[in-house]
């Protein structure tokens, strides 16, 4: 009897766990569904789920009266907006370098929608030396770049500025689509050589016989960094140490200026930093003048000439600073080829004059 009883409890409390143990599963087995979405349920919110930009999809209309940050470049439903920027030998220049960089891998080098990605597209991408392109406002290009087309163009809004924009549409209907590397080849004849840049391949020069005060060694962005170090200084000479070990001295008007003034300074054939960044603040890339002492001190993004903007170097910090980040990575200028090294301390560069030590 005593066995039959133990038998009876044992199974009994056996049975009992084994229910606890299911009646336990149940509800970690529909979470493991739900969080590994076997089972999706709406009203939970994930990360994926959520309103968010689509690829190719159509950006969404901005709210009403809104101006965009950087300005009223256009305003939603007021038809295409007028081209600011000149056509020049500048901003073709630049809009070469950026279609090559944004347009070219869908479009093609010639703009014929041939590029190396179009043969995985389900849209063809527009032949943009087509008659209808070509006589389309610039505005209405403006536009198309900006917003993309749905299904077929992304809108580059993210990826350029609106003078970058313009300065595409510009190329675009220029009539003269070319491949990067001809009309590189094209305009190098047209640069005036700076005979202060040293080009990496070729020795050090050798001072000593130099006539007239002994220049100096340095890199490029070692002798901005100085400069900003030293407090900026407009007039007054400030001392560093050449790449030979020499006490020189230098200004900024005479050695710290045409580094963003004048062409070929990083690279051969590297424009001017002032051919984008100029007193035209309103076309001016990132509203930023590079051509005056004032402008770089008066930083980026400025409303007018008489605004402050943002600080691009660094609060005297030289390392710290946008414009030490754009220079040092090769961002600026823009074009730099491929097979030309990036330098922390940049191209050396003959600068200041040597100072005698008693």
């Amino acid at each position: 009897m005593s066995n039959k009883f133990s038998e009876f409890l044992t199974s009994s409390l056996r049975n009992r766990i084994i229910f606890t143990l299911v009646l336990l599963s149940i509800p970690m087995l529909a979470g493991l569904l739900v969080t590994y979405e076997v089972i999706q349920l709406d009203w939970l919110s994930f990360m994926e789920v959520q309103p968010a930009y689509r690829p190719m999809e159509a950006p969404r209309p901005v709210p009403a009266d809104s101006i965009p940050v950087d300005g009223p470049i256009y305003i939603q439903g007021l038809g295409s907006p007028e081209n600011p920027v000149e056509a020049d030998d500048v901003s073709l220049q630049r809009g070469q370098i950026l279609y090559a960089l944004n347009c070219a891998v869908c479009h093609g080098p010639n703009g014929k929608g041939d590029g190396p990605m179009a043969a995985h597209l389900k849209e063809q991408p527009a032949d943009l030396t087509d008659v209808g392109v070509q006589n389309s406002s610039d505005g209405t290009l403006f536009l198309v770049i900006t917003n993309g087309v749905p299904g077929s163009m992304p809108a580059l809004r993210e990826n350029l500025t609106p003078r970058e924009r313009w300065d595409v549409v510009n190329y675009v209907k220029s009539g003269n689509l070319t491949p990067p590397e001809v009309v590189s080849t094209a305009l190098k004849g047209q640069r005036t050589p700076v005979p202060t840049l040293i080009p990496a391949t070729m020795p050090p020069v050798d001072l000593a016989g130099a006539a007239g005060p002994a220049k100096c060694s340095i890199g490029a962005l070692d002798l901005i960094g100085l400069w900003v170090e030293a407090g900026t200084p407009e007039s007054d000479p400030f001392p560093f140490t050449d790449v030979n070990g020499a006490s020189c001295q230098a200004t900024f008007a005479e050695d710290v200026q045409p580094l963003f003034t004048e062409s070929n300074m990083w690279y051969p054939g590297a424009v001017a930093c002032s051919s984008c960044h100029n007193a035209n603040l309103a076309a001016a890339s990132a509203n930023m003048d590079l051509s005056t002492y004032e402008g770089i001190l008066a930083g980026s993004y400025r409303t007018d000439a008489s605004a402050a903007g943002n600080d691009i170097l660094g609060g005297g910090v030289w390392q710290d600073s946008t414009l030490f980040l754009k220079l040092s990575t090769g961002q600026m200028p823009l074009g730099r080829p491929a097979n030309i090294p990036i330098d922390e301390h940049g191209p050396v560069i003959l600068a200041g004059t040597q100072v005698e030590t008693p």
